[in-house]
Parts: C-alpha cells; structure tokens; sequence
C-alpha cells in the first residue's frame, strides 16, 4: 500500500546506483515513477538518406530525353552503303554513300531520297593519318571554288587511346547560340527489343550536351538481329532540321571509322 496520499495499490521498486565513485542511497518509488527512471529504447534521430546526386547518375538512364523520333537505317548493296527510313511510316528519306576507293570524293555522302541520284544534303571527309574528320552541310560541287558555300565543322576525337568519344559542335538554327555535342560509345544504351549481340558491337553511341549533360540522341546497333538493319537513330531533342541533319551526318561519319576498323581487323 503507498504511503503517499491518493493513490493505493501501488507496488514500489528498490533503485540503488553510484554516482561519481559515491554510494547513492536505495530509494523506494512507484511503478508510475519507476517507469520514468527506466531507460526507454528509442529510435535514432537519424536523418533519412539523401536522393542519389544527377551528376553521378548514369545519364543513359537518368537524363535522356523523351524519345521524339526513331530512324532507321538498314544495309544497301554490298553492306557499303545506307539507307535511312522513317520506320513508322516505312518511308526511305536518305541515302548514305561510303566512298572507300574512289578519290577526292568525301568519304560519306548523305542525300535525300532513296538513292544517290537525290540532293547532296551534306558530307564528311576523313583527315588523313588522324582520327578527326570535317562534316559540312550542303554540297561541296554546287559551292564556289572555295567551298565557302559548305558549312564546315570539325568533328574531333577526345578519347586518347580508344575510339569512343568524338566532339562537334555547331550554331544552333535561328539562334546565335553555337551548342557542343558529343559522341560517346556505350554497351548499355539501346533499343528495349534489341538483340543481346548488340551489346558487344562497337557501334553503340549516344550524343549528349556538353552543357548539361542530358543525351540528346543516340544510335542503337541491331547487333545479328536483322541481317539487313545497322541500327537505329533515335532523336531526344528538337532543335531544328539543320540540327538533324549534323546528328545523321556526324554520328554516320564516326560509325563508318568503325565499321572501316571492324573490317581491317578481319
């Protein structure tokens, strides 16, 4: 029975502790005041995890953009020259001619239409004994003695030793803003049906902005799925039909390097 006024049938409980070295006297208290001098297990103030940063996400995933259309490209004659086709519609709108053999000619050639009798849309031309190449936009037989007609940008190599980064950059049209972009090879980025062959091929590329990171476009190899498809060239980004054409144009010069490699090593 409790000796404190008001309160009956209260079991008491005997504490004894130390304190500094020094004997604490056993005190006698009520179950109620007992369980304010026990210690209560509590969870850890701990602050809940931070989200991962963007900056070290993988941007294949992360910071792509919203696929807006998907070219593909499929093999012509001899496995030499391209064909690009709007695969929704199952309309052929560019011709690649691959000029390995013949001189003073630009090593690709992009027309319009299905073959290489259309307009000279634009070319590339390989720098002899380095891994950089010039693309220009338009036609370098319909521009004057010059060439000041053609819009020539540079297309560089960035990574040392391996061909898997390729730098360009260009105005974007209606702007006076000049914008960077940059080829990088990767094993990881694809179509979700491609074949798992791809993923070895050497030709996997995405193209993202220097400035911010986000990959802008990208082209997707079949690997041996389809004996008469390349890949696929799928664009992330709407900056105009100028910008297109340097996506095609710049990402078609650097997968010829790597089929022309693929072939020497054969």
């Amino acid at each position: 029975m409790s000796n404190r006024p008001g309160v009956t049938g209260d079991k008491k409980h005997r504490f004894e502790g130390r304190d500094s070295g020094l004997e604490v006297p056993a005190i006698l208290v009520t179950t109620k005041e007992a369980s304010l001098l026990t210690p209560v297990s509590r969870p850890l103030n701990v602050a809940p995890a931070s989200p991962p940063r963007p900056d070290l996400m993988e941007p294949i995933t992360e910071r792509a953009g919203v696929p807006a259309k998907e070219l593909g490209v499929y093999h012509a004659k001899l496995h030499i020259d391209l064909s690009i086709h709007d695969d929704a519609s199952n309309t052929p709108l560019y011709f690649v001619n691959n000029s390995f053999w013949t001189r003073n000619t630009p090593d690709v050639t992009l027309h319009a239409g299905s073959d290489k009798a259309g307009p000279v849309l634009g070319v590339a031309k390989y720098t002899t004994f380095s891994s950089d190449m010039k693309v220009g936009l338009g036609d370098p037989n319909d521009a004057d003695v010059s060439g000041l007609d053609v819009a020539w940008e540079d297309v560089t190599k960035e990574s040392k030793v391996m061909h898997s980064s390729y730098r360009w950059s260009m105005r974007l049209p209606g702007t006076y803003e000049r914008r960077t972009f940059i080829w990088k090879r990767t094993h990881r980025f694809g179509l979700e049906n491609e074949h798992k062959s791809a993923y070895w091929a050497t030709t996997n590329f995405k193209l993202a902005d220097d400035r911010t990171g986000e990959i802008v476009a990208n082209f997707a190899n079949d690997g041996m799925k389809q004996w008469k498809k390349l890949g696929t060239f799928v664009f992330r980004a709407e900056y105009g039909q100028e910008w297109e054409l340097m996506v095609l144009l710049t990402g078609l010069a650097v997968i010829e390097k790597a089929r022309r490699r693929d072939r020497a090593r054969r």
